[in-house]
């Protein structure tokens, strides 16, 4: 199976972490390994996924610069093998390509990035290069592909996947 390293900062309930979680639980296991590694804490989500029997490996990242998020991120991935790492938020991104440039894989496994939020892509150095080290940008809407070559990323380097939701599972739910 390929082995997936999911990457973003914890798995409370919201878009893209009940995104994440579905994906990791539901992948068929004879063709995906997930593995999750959470850069803040666990969250509902994250405990579901242990209960599963899924690798979730919690960071604990301090506020501001925590130059350990990397390293430690970097010994995972050493010890996990992925053939992909996915992360799935902006500081994932920067923390997966750290991790990436600090970790002795060789070769190292391609970044992919997932792409969410319309938001412009910080022009400052350190945001430049993180986004160089992405090898593919998944994006939610062609409105967010269209920001993301923009602001200088090739288009062969963007695909667009619509993220749908179940609407019958959700009419399931209790209300809260």
């Amino acid at each position: 199976p390929i082995r997936v390293l999911q990457v973003l900062h914890s798995l409370h309930v919201a878009g893209g972490e009940v995104l994440v979680h579905d994906v990791v639980s539901t992948a068929d296991a004879s063709q995906f390994e997930h593995a999750v590694v959470l850069l803040d804490d666990l969250g509902p989500l994250g405990e579901d996924l242990r209960a599963r029997g899924f690798r979730v490996d919690v960071l604990g990242r301090k506020p501001g610069l925590d130059a350990r998020v990397p390293a430690r991120l970097a010994k995972l991935m050493a010890e996990w093998r992925p053939d992909v790492v996915h992360a799935h938020d902006p500081h994932g991104v920067a923390m997966a390509a750290l991790g990436l440039s600090m970790s002795s894989l060789q070769p190292a496994p391609p970044l992919v990035a997932s792409r969410r939020v319309d938001f412009r892509l910080k022009r400052h150095s350190f945001s430049q290069w993180k986004y160089r080290q992405v090898s593919a940008f998944i994006a939610a809407s062609e409105a967010i592909a269209a920001i993301l070559a923009s602001d200088g990323i090739p288009r062969s380097r963007i695909v667009t996947v619509h993220e749908g939701i179940d609407v019958d599972r959700i009419a399931r739910l209790e209300p809260a």
